[in-house]
């Protein structure tokens, strides 16, 4: 009987021994799936942070395509500035050749005034010969027609027959100047 109680006894420790085998089992199968969940975890923790990770590389590469698109219109603005301000320097440029055109104009027209001017000296002292030699004729007339041509009396009153008359002689051209 002591051997009966024994192998009772010891049945019941197998028995026991076999549910708390049992029961660990349990316990490393549930300590495995929370395990496996926890890594399921760190995967999609790690899903999200690539994810979110691309989501800001992706903003990081918009915010540089428009700030090169930024940059573009900037470079835009400063070479159309720097075209308006050749513009306006080339429409000066042009205003100061037209100045330059007109001033050169007017010494033109002054020098062709002051050639006119001279002709007319010219002509004038060419008018003054004239009227000279027309005094010394009708002197001479005169003189004969009295018979005086050599009286002592009218030799004061009568214009020199020579000496420096008041224009050069009318066979001598003047050097007459043409505006370039």
């Amino acid at each position: 009987m002591a051997q009966g109680a024994w192998r009772m006894a010891h049945g019941a420790w197998r028995m026991a021994h076999g549910t708390g085998r049992m029961a660990q089992g349990t316990w490393h199968m549930a300590h495995g799936a929370w395990h496996r969940a926890h890594g399921t975890g760190h995967k999609a923790l790690g899903a999200w942070r690539m994810a979110h990770g691309t989501g800001r590389m992706a903003q990081g590469t918009w915010h540089k395509a428009h700030g090169t698109a930024r940059m573009a219109q900037g470079a835009w603005r400063l070479a159309h500035y720097a075209w308006r301000m050749a513009h306006g320097t080339g429409r000066m440029a042009q205003g100061t050749w037209h100045k330059a055109l007109g001033a050169w104009r007017m010494a033109q027209g002054a020098w062709r005034r002051a050639q006119g001017a001279w002709h007319m000296a010219q002509g004038t002292g060419r008018m003054a010969q004239g009227t000279r030699s027309l005094a010394l004729g009708a002197w001479s007339l005169r003189a004969s027609q009295s018979g005086l041509e050599n009286s002592s009396k009218h030799a004061a009153n009568r214009p020199p027959l020579s000496g420096p008359s008041l224009c050069r002689s009318s066979n001598v051209k003047p050097t007459v100047l043409k505006a370039a």
